[in-house]
């Protein structure tokens, strides 16, 4: 993946479990994760619940070759603790790496979209309390 990313003008870094993962995002931001499921020590799915605490905005594309659990996540997303751009299910081809990381640009562009919906709604209603609020009566 590393290889197929780097021939598509991205920039990749490796990690090879998850503490060391979490590591390296906390000193720079990515705005993109992969993730194999089947990581030495703390799984791929550990990782992607921290990156959810840690890293919101981080788009999360899984790799697994467990089709029950890629089943199991996206005809139920209320039972997935993170929101999960997309799956690869191993082995996978390059275009479909591609899909993944097009589908994963989407899901942070929407996530920043929304973050900045949510900011300006606020912006908007701090605004209408100070344009409403009723002013402080005297003791007269």
């Amino acid at each position: 993946m590393s290889r197929w990313g780097n021939s598509l003008g991205l920039h990749v870094k490796t990690a090879a479990t998850a503490d060391e993962a979490l590591a390296t995002l906390r000193g720079r931001h990515y705005d993109m994760a992969i993730i194999d499921v089947m990581m030495p020590g703390r799984d791929g799915l550990w990782l992607a619940n921290q990156l959810e605490r840690e890293h919101p905005h981080t788009a999360v594309v899984i790799a697994t070759s467990d089709t029950n659990l890629v089943e199991r996540r996206t005809q139920n997303p209320a039972v997935a603790d993170r929101p999960i751009a997309d799956f690869l299910v191993k082995p996978f081809q390059r275009d479909r790496f591609v899909l993944a990381l097009d589908r994963g640009r989407q899901w942070r562009k929407q996530s920043l979209e929304e973050l900045q919906w949510h900011a300006q709604l606020g912006f908007e209603v701090v605004g209408l309390r100070a344009r409403y609020a009723t002013p402080a009566r005297s003791g007269r």
